[in-house]
């Protein structure tokens, strides 16, 4: 399979994880999720069948899994966040984050100090949505090394220190502060923590 390259929004906490070394992995939520469809089990979307063309076709195609659902997708080649293939063959993610133009370059939310805050205002800067950044202001670019699907509150520790959560923090404080920021981001699109999500885990590295 040919190495594809695609963009990927985080926000500037992320981002300055990421630089730092400390952030290697990222949960988002499967759209749509499986749904329902009686006792321990679940339908599955266009998501996972994404050449059914019809409604028909897709009643014919319509799956019920077991709760083990991650067991049984073929979770890399249908996820929209990039594909690590056995064989090497790994997507690429360029990164999105808050920016601005400023002088002769690019300013960057997260970087600790780009500019004081009464400099912002003198020069007239705004800051910029991570989703009007084109290619060329991007500054980070990530190799996917592995793609998973699991519901959120399987993530462990260790995994939630991987998501760069504050190392300062004791061992046992790791869960609780991610299941905090995820609701912080997440709660009010309706994918809480307590609402138990299925997501695309996509670990990665920095090149």
């Amino acid at each position: 399979m040919t190495t594809r390259e695609r963009p990927i929004i985080f926000d500037s906490k992320s981002v300055e994880a990421i630089l730092a070394g400390n952030k290697t992995q990222t949960r988002r939520v499967v759209k749509p999720q499986p749904v329902p469809a009686g006792d321990m089990c679940y339908s599955v979307d266009k998501v996972f069948f994404p050449n059914i063309k019809d409604e028909l076709e897709m009643a014919y195609a319509r799956i019920q899994f077991p709760d083990n659902i991650a067991d049984v997708i073929e979770t890399s080649e249908r996820c929209p966040y990039g594909y690590a293939d056995a064989d090497g063959t790994c997507d690429r993610l360029w990164v999105r984050e808050v920016w601005t133009r400023f002088m002769d370059g690019i300013a960057y939310r997260a970087d600790t100090t780009p500019f004081s805050e009464e400099q912002r205002k003198a020069y007239g800067v705004h800051w910029n949505s991570p989703i009007h950044m084109p290619r060329r202001a991007s500054r980070i670019t990530l190799v996917v090394t592995d793609v998973r699907v699991e519901r959120v509150q399987a993530i462990t520790a260790g995994d939630a220190k991987a998501e760069g959560i504050d190392a300062m923090k004791f061992p046992h404080e790791w869960l609780p502060a991610f299941a905090e920021r995820w609701d912080s981001i997440n709660a009010k699109r309706g994918y809480s923590w307590m609402m138990n999500p299925w997501v695309w885990v996509v670990e990665f590295k920095v090149i």
